[in-house]
């Protein structure tokens, strides 16, 4: 947890950064607004991410097992002790914990408060429609603000004197842009990361570029010095928590905007440079780890050592695939008779590689539609649970045909063990190995296997 605060705050840090040196004083402010906001939503997420980089390691293996010197196997299957699962220690909550909690308490308490209050206002006290937006008039002698769709005003000068114009647009877009949403928005994320210095900075960021936009559009209709001497004469009162108001933060640099021009190359410029911080911040705050080690061994038998002079040692050679209604024809050889291409066969079995699943690959396999097979024995597919990928060494997974499901069983994993595949397979793929070899090209092409036939 506090490595991934001090990621969120390391992200959060150097978006406002970025923002400050090359966006803030820039006329263009819708994108700036949406800057902002997704520049919250990434510091939040960046550091959840996590990239895994496969990695690999094989292992050539020389098997020397000679036929005639295997020792018979007895069928015993190594047994395998079960996992015992974890036990974990209770953990006593620190004390900053509990003050951490306090003050989420109270800062929670203020913003549904903050809510209330304004609500209630918008309910209890009159109310004109003016465009899309309501007019609220209030007793209370303040500077107009607005929350939502409502505009508060008070009532006496809106009766006596009138709001001026150009102070109810600027207002009036404050509604139409809903950039009460955006204060929201960053209020929650205040409330939960209230220790953070940055936020409360970012928070002014978004206030500030909001008067920017609506200074925009009523700059559109009236002169600037007009209007800036208008800001003045109403820069009285203080508007509520939550709220929106024209008064909020008459400076030189609003005054400045107001007059400031960014031509189209320096916005798609500066557009741009967005993408490289994003990436920066993805390279650097995200969570980059070597995956699973997927270990490769590579089985590399050793030839089959045969005696010419043994005469117990016979060799079946039988066609694989043969055409509808043809003999399999099959043929009894001794070694003496065997042809170059049988010979060669000899010195190139089939077996198994070493292939670990992955633990991803456990949990998806404990379901019941997965007939789990451990060490050639069928087992119930929660027998999985006690176990690691570290505890195999070979896997196999097949569909099963209509006619072999049962139940809610549609596939099939085979599954070996360390022991019993160095120990029982490994032997008895040298014992009786599978020896192929091929005749031919093409449509002509055809498939014999060698098996090993003792008297």
């Amino acid at each position: 947890m506090t490595l991934y605060l001090l990621k969120f705050s390391a992200c959060l840090g150097l978006i406002y950064l970025f923002y400050k040196l090359c966006l803030e004083n820039e006329n263009f402010h819708l994108f700036k607004r949406y800057f902002l906001l997704v520049g919250l939503v990434l510091s939040t997420t960046i550091p959840l991410v996590s990239f895994e980089i496969p990695w690999y390691q094989e292992h050539v293996m020389e098997i020397v097992l000679p036929i005639k010197n295997a020792n018979p196997i007895d069928g015993k299957i190594p047994s395998i002790e079960p996992i015992q699962p974890n036990e974990y220690p209770t953990v006593e909550m620190p004390i900053w914990f509990y003050i951490y909690g306090l003050i989420l308490g109270v800062l929670l308490t203020r913003f549904l408060r903050g809510l209330y209050l304004i609500t209630r206002k918008a309910v209890m006290n009159e109310k004109l429609v003016h465009q899309n937006a309501h007019l609220v008039l209030i007793e209370e002698k303040i500077a107009p603000f607005s929350f939502w769709k409502y505009i508060f005003l008070n009532k006496s000068i809106y009766q006596t004197k009138g709001i001026e114009s150009d102070i109810l647009l600027h207002e009036l877009t404050h509604v139409k842009q809903k950039h009460t949403w955006d204060i929201l928005f960053v209020e929650l994320f205040l409330i939960v990361f209230w220790w953070n210095p940055i936020l409360y900075l970012y928070k002014k960021a978004i206030q500030l570029n909001h008067e920017f936009l609506a200074d925009k559009e009523v700059l559109a209709h009236t002169q600037v010095p007009i209007y800036q001497q208008l800001l003045l004469q109403n820069a009285t009162g203080n508007a509520l928590y939550l709220t929106s108001s024209s008064t909020f933060s008459i400076t030189k640099k609003r005054f400045l905007m107001m007059t400031h021009h960014t031509s189209v190359t320096a916005r798609i410029l500066r557009g741009v440079a967005c993408l490289p911080l994003i990436l920066v911040l993805i390279a650097g705050f995200s969570d980059w780890s070597l995956g699973q080690k997927i270990e490769k061994k590579t089985q590399k038998p050793a030839p089959i050592p045969i005696d010419a002079a043994n005469q117990t040692v016979k060799y079946k050679i039988s066609k694989i695939f043969f055409a509808k209604g043809e003999k399999n024809p099959t043929v009894i050889k001794g070694y003496a008779e065997l042809t170059s291409v049988e010979l060669e066969a000899l010195k190139h079995p089939l077996m198994f590689t070493f292939e670990r699943p992955t633990d991803e690959m456990l949990k998806i396999w404990t379901h019941p539609r997965c007939g789990i097979w451990i060490n050639e024995k069928h087992v119930p597919y929660q027998t999985l649970k006690k176990y690691t990928s570290k505890d195999f060494s070979h896997y196999f997974v097949s569909r099963l045909a209509k006619n072999a499901q049962v139940g809610k069983r549609r596939y099939q994993i085979d599954l070996m063990t360390n022991d019993f595949f160095e120990n029982v397979y490994k032997k008895k793929a040298l014992e009786n190995p599978f020896i192929v070899y091929t005749v031919g090209k093409g449509a002509n092409q055809e498939q014999y296997r060698i098996e090993l036939i003792k008297e």
